[in-house]
């Protein structure tokens, strides 16, 4: 991999590569193997400010302070069921505070509340970020799945 992968792409390619061996191990198609290594191979090529773009993809139109009063009036149940896009918006705007990333972190990913009442917010952003990274890779997984059991 390039020396000028951000940390988001190197996380990425190390998750999709993990992901490969996963699969490889558990007797994939050899067809959805190689698929993931072409996914791989795509993103690791990928020029940084593509990749920035994917990463920071939100939408900036002054409506981050809004978005805050809404989430700490949002319900537990709406947090549980917040989309993944929803998740990152939240993660990269910088006026998010340390306590609606902890309710995100436990409300929907489902972090234990003893141990993210001691993060940081940038361990929060971190934590949110890998769980968002997780879920995109095995949305990417379950695609090629279905795309070759089809």
């Amino acid at each position: 991999m390039k020396a000028t992968k951000s940390a988001n792409a190197s996380k990425l390619l190390k998750f999709l590569n993990v992901q490969q061996s996963a699969l490889r191990t558990a007797g994939a198609p050899a067809s959805l193997v190689s698929d993931l290594a072409r996914l791989c191979d795509y993103v690791d090529n990928l020029p940084e400010a593509e990749l920035r773009q994917i990463f920071t993809a939100t939408k900036h139109d002054g409506s981050s302070r809004n978005q805050q009063k809404r989430l700490m009036t949002i319900s537990d149940n709406e947090l549980c069921n917040l989309d993944i896009e929803a998740a990152l918006k939240f993660v990269n705007d910088p006026e998010t505070d340390r306590e609606t990333l902890q309710r995100i972190a436990i409300l929907r990913f489902g972090d234990p509340k003893g141990s993210v009442t001691r993060f940081s917010k940038e361990k929060l952003i971190d934590r949110i970020g890998t769980y968002i990274l997780n879920e995109k890779g095995h949305d990417a997984i379950r695609r090629m799945v279905k795309i070759n059991s089809a």
